[in-house]
């Protein structure tokens, strides 16, 4: 799953949120420098990313995308998903969409929230850069729209150091939607279940 799932899979908790999102750019396994709650974050992060890379359900539905979409299949299913879990944002939490994102930039985005006593650690510039860009340009919330889902593999595409076509990937997803998104849902009924999320 893309930012909004492994946001959701983090539970209400923000800072394990942030430390979860962080768990893209931290590379290794050299964990001596981090503070505890941003190794929990990492490791909740490498944890989603194996679940969906091994789930019988996503691996399934992977088989006949990697023929549209060779090399990047992956990347696109991670993006479908975020596109359809926004789609269908209240079956998954309680709290409207537009306001749990809003709450964990809140709380993302304040200077206090970036640094750590322990362990004199402060979240990297590149990674604080990168929140503040998806959360100027709505990035999640923008993915209710079929819109938003081409912002995100146009922009991803371009940014692919080898050719691809995951630019065509809305595409893709409009034509094979019903196959996508029932093995989203199975996938997010056992996510949820092996993640400890309730809808609340």
């Amino acid at each position: 799953m893309n930012y909004l799932g492994h946001l959701l899979l983090s539970g209400n908790n923000h800072e394990l949120m942030m430390a979860n999102l962080y768990g893209d750019f931290f590379k290794g396994s050299h964990y001596e420098s981090l503070p505890e709650i941003v190794e929990e974050g990492v490791h909740l992060h490498r944890d989603i990313d194996s679940y969906i890379d091994h789930h019988p359900v996503t691996r399934a539905v992977l088989k006949p995308l990697y023929d549209l979409l060779p090399k990047v299949a992956p990347i696109a299913l991670d993006l479908f998903f975020d596109h359809l879990l926004a789609k269908n944002w209240s079956q998954y939490h309680v709290q409207p969409l537009n306001k749990f994102v809003a709450d964990f930039f809140e709380y993302a985005l304040k200077p206090k929230n970036q640094i750590f006593v322990e362990k004199n650690f402060a979240y990297p510039k590149e990674f604080i850069e990168l929140l503040q860009i998806i959360h100027s340009s709505k990035w999640l919330t923008r993915y209710q729209q079929l819109a938003g889902l081409e912002f995100a593999c146009k922009g991803l595409s371009q940014r692919i150091n080898f050719d691809n076509n995951l630019h065509e990937g809305p595409t893709i997803f409009t034509e094979n939607e019903s196959l996508i998104a029932v093995s989203f849902h199975q996938y997010m009924k056992e996510a949820m279940e092996r993640f400890g999320i309730q809808n609340n």
